[in-house]
């Protein structure tokens, strides 16, 4: 188990004035990229536009976070992701995760596996990643 926050991140060279982006409201007329609707992220986003009376209106919906990075990337937008898929890095993938006053929501994600039925891979990826990440 191990929890997860979400942020807005951007593309270094975008045309969006990034540094003026400092609350959920300053999103109002900006590009977002967002998770599918139906979504349980995108629910809990949802519902903070909602709590700060903010209507989206230029949203572009996808249906992965790999996908949301690339066009972010491509500065088509503000993504809405997991900001550990930012933070690895950043540098390189030449994206700023913006400071948003407003928590944004954190997740818990739980990994179940049944132990008799792990390949080489899944089994070194807990043994090397996920293990070794919890307390």
């Amino acid at each position: 188990m191990t929890n997860v926050s979400y942020c807005f991140a951007a593309s270094k060279n975008s045309a969006v004035k990034t540094d003026k982006i400092k609350s959920i409201k300053d999103l109002i007329n900006e590009p977002l990229i967002l998770p599918i609707p139906g979504t349980a992220n995108r629910e809990d986003i949802d519902r903070i536009f909602l709590k700060n009376n903010v209507d989206i209106k230029n949203v572009l919906n996808i249906h992965t976070s790999e996908m949301i990075i690339s066009a972010v990337k491509k500065g088509l937008g503000i993504g809405y992701i997991i900001s550990d898929l930012i933070d690895i890095d950043s540098e390189k993938q030449n994206i700023k995760i913006l400071e948003i006053s407003e928590p944004l929501p954190q997740v818990t994600i739980n990994l179940i596996y049944n132990e008799n039925y792990l390949t080489t891979a899944p089994r070194k990826f807990i043994d090397n990643y996920i293990l070794k990440q919890t307390p």
